[in-house]
């Protein structure tokens, strides 16, 4: 699979750090504190001495284990919480060097070293607290000795000892009952959103309830949250168990019921045996908690809503208990505690709950290592639920709840007969570990959608029927899905009715009494029974009419099933390092994983850039045809000086690679402290990949901190490898520059099926012998019947016109007369027709070096608009110094729309000085700033109607050849908040969107500042349309639209010695 250089990546890293860290004293410390902030963490043992933190990204995992020993430590991934099988890791620390051992388990004794080493040592220490061992791997590492991470629940084995092996393959000493298991979702990550000033906490407690002698105790208690005094929004929950309940306690839900008399306020009663018709557990679930589970966070938009005007609700709070040893002397004051805010977000909250209904009719035979349970909830429950909710619901997080024969829950969504990729999926499922797992990616729940859950049981060690009922040692099969906006379905589920089985009663136990189940054939019959028999399958909702309704129906099987992709691992992995003789042309580089970002550096496609990055870290794989050396660096100018760089090469098979900086225009200096790291190097019949990974901020003053901001990629590469590490031959003309946004590049998302194209171009156009040229055409969207989404645009330039054509902008116009549509280009600012000039409002923007722009999943461009006239002018600059002359040009744009409308209209907000003479930037200046103000009362104006504010996602910034730095700045209420764009290395020709993940709130000022060099210039430079002029712009797209489209200002300069006075105005649609 990988070779045996991983080892060698393992021993590059071990006597280093890529981490900032101060050295440590020794002595003793109750807590660790971890080298960088890991968002997840998790104590493995009861007393502390184990503890592990971890972060993830689309391919790997990072643990860091801190644990309270001088000796090794053992940790691993298995799948059913023993040692076997499993995969481990070994590692310790010796005289201040760190070791690291991949291994697995052949059975109950020292596992042994695997051959492909996967885990990779990136930190190993001893401090006052005990060892610490920081390890990165991939998720999938394709080697069959290790554990696939994926979002099941996973065991995590842990093991430590006092004592350390006596050299590095030496044996290892027995940890005796240094060990244990712990149940995690490794790659759930939990969601924890700022709470803010005024919230408000509820508990709702037992009251020292006294357990009857029963192994399975179902106690509800009656609360009231009227005292509120208005609606407010539930925005986190977490358990609140007794220390010595801890195992008692099985899990918690809260039930939101109405018919219940308030004469029955803090009333106890057994939630499903009350002979008071009014005292009973409803349906409408609102939280849910089970053992293993911690504090819950509502997303920032959506709130579970209680205390609205004229709900006269009660709370049920549903607790669980399991007691096993029938004790009767055990008092308990476990519950809920809810937080709660008046400052209501934008989305109301539900939780629907779906699966197979708790009754006996769920029936699962002993003696089966896997039997599959399923129920339903129907599209046209759903359909009712949503009513005319076009854009269905998103879901927040999943809770899959089975008991104690439950090993793999499912739940499944199918879409008008084609079932998509499940919601949720945990093959490991672990009765005492459920927690809200919250998707990986946005999910919804559409018109037309039919939900499965899936529970498959082992009953291998049952010699009788188990049958669905609410004892632990009875079985359930349900999924908990919050979600918003609220829809009026509260609980959809069913339950097999066993068709043309004798039977007395309509119950389970009649149904099981005509099998024998201690005969295997007699299992096989009934299983097949099971997945053929028609279900009852029922909805209920407050809100529904009737609020219950049930019908037989066959069960649900999608017309299309899904397909799980294939794995990635080829079923044989190339060794880590090869040389092989070159016999064939070169084909597409093939990256060693998926990953996110791809750029070709050069015009011929000889050196290819992937690229993946998280918080904190960022993993570089570069493809080059040649099978000498390579190297790979960044620059804040361009140039070779100064610069971080990396060289590498691959000699007979043996990976070199070097972390360096330069000091001249000479061979680059080895860096003291090696930041980057080798994961992977090859050499095949026509390339040499390299794949590295470093810190975005290595501390280390020889390299190159990665920021938002443009980053030039300076790359070079040579024929032959260097004759030693001391002597790298000059790589002549193969090399060059390519400025990126290595953080800040858009992704694309999916599309939707029912999307189509529409191209624009400028047909046949002879570009003038002039140096700048803004050509204009207009189209309409007149093809398009209804209302559609823009999601995505990309300029289409004719080859050879790359340096040509220079920025492209589609606006859309008001007053146009329609006959002029497709009509030949004209000079955008020289024609008479006042209506035919670019008006404010902007659709698309594209500029050179900027590549497609893709809209996020949950927002729209509209175009097509009932009643809509405007039409909309092409802008096309062309960039001509030479003055060329019989250039005729057909580029263009690409639009990709949708009929299916997303959730939200999507606008574009332009801010920026005014493009004449008003801007004066004087010659001789280094660092010439321009400011451009939007202020507070105008974004006030347009934002108030939005109490959330609107949501950035994409921010151009633009500048012409004087522009270095480019920060558009965000003021509330007199704050300074941080940038929403910030470029301290802008460059003209490569002008890309970045990604922004921002609120404009009401109270917001905006303040775009442009910093200009004009130390090559003798004349004074003015804002204007030509290349040699200068613009300071930036485009903020955003959702909701709003009616402010354009935001300008200039300074007026009426008051010279004073101080200038700055003016400003704002464009708003009707």
């Amino acid at each position: 699979m990988v070779g045996k250089w991983l080892v060698l990546a393992v021993y590059l890293l071990a006597a280093g750090t890529i981490n900032c860290l101060p050295s440590h004293s020794t002595g003793a410390r109750n807590v660790p504190t971890p080298s960088e902030v890991f968002p997840q963490h998790a104590q493995l043992d009861v007393n502390g001495s184990f503890h592990l933190y971890w972060k993830t990204n689309a391919t790997h995992i990072t643990f860091e284990a801190h644990v309270r020993t001088r000796g090794y430590v053992g940790f691993g991934l298995s799948l059913n919480g023993n040692m076997y099988p499993a995969d481990i890791v070994t590692g310790w620390v010796r005289h201040g060097q760190a070791y690291l051992q991949d291994r697995h388990s052949t059975g109950h004794f020292e596992p042994t070293v695997d051959s492909s080493q996967d885990w990779i040592l990136l930190h190993g220490e001893e401090n006052e607290f005990g060892t610490v061992i920081k390890t990165v791997r991939k998720l999938d590492t394709c080697d069959d000795e290790d554990v696939k991470i994926t979002n099941d629940t996973v065991r995590v084995i842990f093991s430590y000892s006092e004592n350390e092996p006596n050299h590095e393959r030496g044996s290892l000493v027995y940890h005796g009952t240094h060990r244990g298991a712990k149940s995690l979702m490794l790659l759930s990550e939990p969601r924890k959103v700022p709470l803010p000033s005024d919230v408000i906490t509820r508990d709702l407690l037992n009251g020292r309830f006294l357990l009857p002698d029963k192994d399975t105790t179902y106690n509800c208690k009656v609360f009231d949250l009227l005292n509120l005094g208005k609606k407010h929004h539930l925005i986190k929950f977490e358990p609140v168990i007794q220390k010595e309940n801890v195992g008692i306690v099985h899990h918690i839900l809260l039930h939101k019921c109405s018919d219940i008399d308030r004469k029955y306020i803090g009333v106890e009663f057994d939630c499903y045996n009350s002979h008071n018709h009014q005292l009973k557990a409803c349906s409408n679930v609102i939280v849910s908690w089970a053992v293993g589970g911690g504090e819950f966070y509502y997303p920032p938009d959506a709130g579970l809503p209680l205390g609205e005007s004229g709900d006269s609700d009660l709370l049920v709070m549903e607790t669980h208990y399991n007691n096993p040893n029938r004790r009767n002397d055990t008092v308990d004051d476990s519950g809920l505690r809810l937080t709660l805010t008046p400052t209501l977000r934008q989305h109301d909250a539900g939780v629907l709950t779906t699966g197979v209904r708790v009754n006996d009719l769920q029936v699962v035979p002993p003696f089966e290592k896997e039997f599959l349970s399923s129920g339903f909830c129907t599209s046209d429950c759903l359909n009712k639920g949503l009513g005319n909710n076009t854009g269905g619901v998103n879901i927040i997080a999943i809770l899959e709840h089975g008991h104690l024969l439950a090993r793999k829950i499912r739940t499944r969504i199918i879409r008008n007969g084609t079932e998509l990729e499940p919601l949720a999926v945990d093959k490991n499922y672990d009765f005492n570990f459920q927690e809200f797992r919250n998707p990986p990616n946005a999910r919804k729940i559409m018109s037309g959608d039919a939900l499965v859950v899936d529970c498959t049981y082992d009953s291998t060690q049952r010699s009788t029927v188990t049958y669905g009922g609410l004892a632990t040692t009875d079985e359930m099969c349900l999924s908990f899905i919050i979600y918003y906006p609220k829809m009026g379905l509260d609980s959809c589920k069913s339950v097999p009715m066993y068709n043309n089985v004798p039977r007395t009663q309509h119950h389970g136990h009649a149904v099981a009494s005509q099998f024998n189940f201690r005969l295997e054939s007699e299992r096989n019959k009934f299983k097949m029974l099971t997945s053929t028999t028609k279900h009852l399958a029922g909805c209920v909702g407050a809100s529904l009419t009737p609020q219950h309704t049930h019908q037989e129906l066959p069960m649900l099987l999608p017309q299309t099933p899904y397909v799980e992709p294939p794995s990635m691992c080829p079923s044989v992995m190339p060794p880590m390092t090869s040389s092989q003789p070159k016999t064939a042309l070169c084909g597409a580089p093939l990256p060693t994983e998926q990953f996110v970002f791809q750029e070709s550096l050069d015009a011929d496609d000889k050196y290819v850039l992937f690229w993946n990055v998280n918080k904190t870290h960022i993993i570089f794989e570069v493809h080059v045809e040649t099978k000498g050396y390579i190297g790979f660096g960044m620059s804040p100018n361009g140039k070779m000086f100064p610069a971080d760089v990396v060289v590498g090469w691959v000699k007979d098979g043996v990976p070199h690679f070097q972390d360096r900086h330069t000091v001249g225009h000479s061979q680059p200096i080895v860096d003291a402290s090696q930041d980057w790291h080798l994961l992977y190097a090859r050499e095949d019949h026509c390339r040499t990949v390299l794949k590295m990974v470093r810190k975005l901020d290595t501390c280390d003053d020889e390299d190159f901190k990665i920021t938002d901001d443009t980053v030039k990629i300076i790359y070079s590469y040579h024929p032959h490898d260097p004759s030693s590490e001391d002597s790298i031959p000059y790589h002549g003309t193969h090399r060059g520059i390519r400025s990126l946004l290595l953080l800040s590049k858009l992704s694309p998302p999916p599309l939707e099926s029912d999307a189509i194209t529409i191209d624009w171009k400028n047909e046949n156009y002879h570009v003038p012998s002039n140096d700048t040229t803004y050509s204009c055409r207009i189209f309409d969207f007149s093809s398009l019947q209804k209302k559609h989404h823009l999601i995505k645009f990309e300029v289409q330039v004719q080859k050879g016109h790359e340096v040509l054509v220079h920025h492209l902008v589609v606006y859309k116009c008001p007053g146009i007369n329609r006959n002029l549509v497709n009509s030949p280009n004209y000079i955008c600012q020289e024609d008479s027709d006042k209506t035919k000039q670019p008006c404010g409002k902007i659709v698309a923007i594209w500029a050179v070096g900027g590549e497609a722009f893709y809209f996020p999943t949950e927002a729209g461009l509209p175009v097509a608009e009932p009643g809509d006239t405007e039409l909309y002018i092409m802008e096309t600059h062309y960039n001509n110094p030479e003055l060329k002359s019989g250039m005729v040009d057909n580029s263009g744009i690409r639009f990709t729309v949708t009929p299916t409308l997303r959730q939200h209209d999507a606008g574009i907000l332009e801010f920026t000085a005014p493009v004449d003479t008003n801007l004066v930037i004087p010659p001789h200046q280094s660092n010439f700033v321009s400011s451009v103000y939007c202020n507070e009362s105008t974004v006030t104006e347009y934002l108030q109607e939005y109490p959330n504010g609107v949501n950035v996602f994409g921010v151009q910034q633009h500048a012409h050849l004087l522009g270095k730095a480019i920060k558009t700045r965000v003021i509330h209420k007199g704050v300074e908040q941080k940038p929403l764009a910030d470029d301290k290395y802008y460059d003209f020709n490569y002008q890309d969107f970045r990604r922004a993940n921002r609120t404009l709130r009401a109270g917001d000022s905006l303040i775009l500042e442009c910093t200009y060099d004009s130390t090559g210039r003798t004349n004074v430079t003015y804002g204007g349309y030509s290349t040699q002029e200068e613009m300071c712009i930036v485009f903020i797209f955003h959702y909701p639209r709003t009616r402010l489209y354009n935001c300008q200002s200039k300074p007026l300069y009426k008051r010279f010695h004073t101080g200038p006075v700055v003016g400003w105005w704002s464009y708003l649609a009707p």
